[in-house]
């Protein structure tokens, strides 16, 4: 049985049965993200790497995962150019945008939050899409050019489109525009580039919540941007990311318009 929890995504199931990841697998395909609530808190970790984890994909280890492909996310003043180690205000992307393999399947796993503090944020990008399709639809084939979008940080750089097509026909985008790396847009592509970062940083655009502990949310990292509130970095906060390539044959990337 699924029950509503106080956003309109988050599932009560128990992932660890068949049933369960089916429910949760259909609603990342239907909607891009999904928030489930684990069973057992008390080893989220232990049991999302042995259960639902398999069922997205390859798992991507970061340079900053460990063993598991676990990154801790918490605040380290010795790391600025990463998102996930400051407790600031951070801007709406898609992970991973400067690399050179795609990260499909986004999970973050909450064993402790701060009430009312770094707030997860979302924006599909089918959203996006079509605001840009009926305010500035001359533009928008630039945003498919295979690099109008370039980011450089930390001694990596890759230039990609924003709008691509997959495999299976339907759009992926990638995203980023915070001031942690270095970006760089085609001249021509500025003005619907400044249009989409005006849609995704306008709160009316975006669905924000609190993951409790106990949570673990999925992100199609190809159809939906994220993002985070700040928090007060004195506050104890635990949450731990996993990266998967999404090819598993249930999970469905990217976004019809």
């Amino acid at each position: 049985m699924i029950v509503q929890d106080k956003h309109p995504f988050c599932l009560k199931v128990d992932a660890t049965t068949p049933s369960g990841k089916a429910d949760i697998l259909s609603r990342l395909n239907q909607d891009g993200a999904v928030v489930f609530q684990h069973p057992n808190s008390n080893n989220l970790r232990q049991d999302f790497n042995n259960g639902l984890g398999s069922c997205l994909g390859k798992l991507i280890h970061h340079k900053h995962s460990d063993g598991d492909g676990a990154v801790e996310i918490k605040t380290d003043p010795d790391k600025p150019l990463y998102i996930s180690a400051t407790s600031g205000d951070t801007g709406m992307h898609t992970d991973n945008s400067f690399g050179a393999q795609k990260v499909g399947v986004i999970a973050l796993g909450c064993e402790k939050a701060v009430e009312n503090e770094g707030l997860s944020k979302l924006v599909c990008a089918r959203d996006i899409y079509r605001y840009l399709s009926r305010t500035n639809p001359k533009d928008l084939d630039l945003l498919f050019d295979p690099d109008v979008l370039t980011v450089e940080r930390d001694g990596e750089i890759a230039s990609k489109p924003i709008f691509s097509v997959n495999q299976q026909g339907r759009l992926q985008i990638a995203y980023r525009a915070d001031d942690t790396a270095q970006i760089k847009i085609k001249p021509s592509a500025k003005k619907i580039f400044a249009e989409i970062r005006e849609f995704v940083e306008n709160y009316e655009n975006q669905v924000i919540f609190g993951l409790k502990p106990g949570q673990i949310l999925l992100v199609d990292n190809t159809a939906v941007l994220h993002g985070r509130s700040a928090f007060d970095p004195s506050k104890p906060r635990l949450l731990y990311r996993w990266w998967f390539d999404g090819s598993a044959p249930n999970v469905e990337l990217g976004f019809t318009p």
